[in-house]
This record gives structure tokens, C-alpha cells and sequence, in this order.
């Protein structure tokens, strides 16, 4: 049986499997929109000076070494930390 989700995005959960009992209640899927997250990360102190909100940034990731993601800083939370 084909199951149309009402919206675009990405299967992040699936709770349905072969010869599972259902009733109309229970979720069967999470789908959520990914073309927009959010990313936090952390900066050595000697960066600090080449981050600023508005500025381009571009995120990779080990796990896909050939995709390179671009995004915009929007934020910049003012904690510090000794770690």
C-alpha cells in the first residue's frame, strides 16, 4: 500500500513495519522539512574575529566529505566557555 504524506520533507522516524497492527491514532511516519535547520557549533577564541551575524559560512561534514552546505550566521550566542 502506497502512503501519500501530506506534505514535502524527509521520513526521520518510521514506526509502520510489515504485519504491524495500526489503528488511526497511532503515527506512522515523521516527516519533517529539512530546507531549513539550524547549525550550532563552536569557535576557538582566535575565530572570533571572522564570525559575525550576516556573514556566509559554509558547513561540512565527515560523514559526506563532497557536500558543502551554505548558509548565513544569524546568531551569536554571547556564552563562553573554558572547555
Amino acid at each position: 500500500m502506497t502512503v501519500r504524506a501530506p506534505l514535502d520533507g524527509v521520513v526521520t522516524a518510521r514506526q509502520a513495519n510489515v504485519g504491524a497492527n495500526v489503528d488511526g491514532t497511532m503515527p506512522l511516519f515523521t516527516v519533517v522539512d529539512l530546507s531549513t535547520v539550524w547549525v550550532v557549533g563552536d569557535l576557538y577564541e582566535h575565530d572570533f574575529s571572522r564570525v559575525g551575524v550576516g556573514r556566509s559560512a559554509t558547513i561540512t561534514a565527515s560523514a559526506f566529505p563532497d557536500l558543502a552546505l551554505r548558509g548565513t550566521v544569524s546568531y551569536i550566542d554571547p556564552q563562553l566557555s573554558r572547555d
